[in-house]
């Protein structure tokens, strides 16, 4: 209260990192999902990948999230993206 009360608050830096690049030259897929009305579990699925560690050696985790409930219904991890088989998806 009295730091408040005399300004002497810090206010935090967000710790976030950016990590998508919109601005490339592959085609980008239109959102087919914006006029549909969700409103049950398992209608829509979505998935995302992301990296995992350092940019030298990353290591790759995939979601696969449903869209009513947010729950996670399946995920998969990489340590090299470049794979030659289809890995199987883990369920939840």
């Amino acid at each position: 209260m009295i730091l408040r009360a005399n300004y002497l608050l810090i206010v935090p830096k967000r710790s976030y990192h950016i990590t998508t690049n919109s601005h490339h030259r592959f085609r980008k897929h239109k959102n087919q999902l914006l006029d549909l009305q969700i409103n049950k579990p398992e209608q829509v699925w979505v998935s995302d990948i992301t990296y995992i560690g350092k940019r030298e050696k990353p290591c790759y985790l995939s979601l696969i999230t449903d869209a009513h409930s947010k729950k996670i219904v399946g995920y998969n991890f990489y340590i090299d993206k470049y794979t030659k088989e289809l890995p199987i998806m883990k369920q939840i």
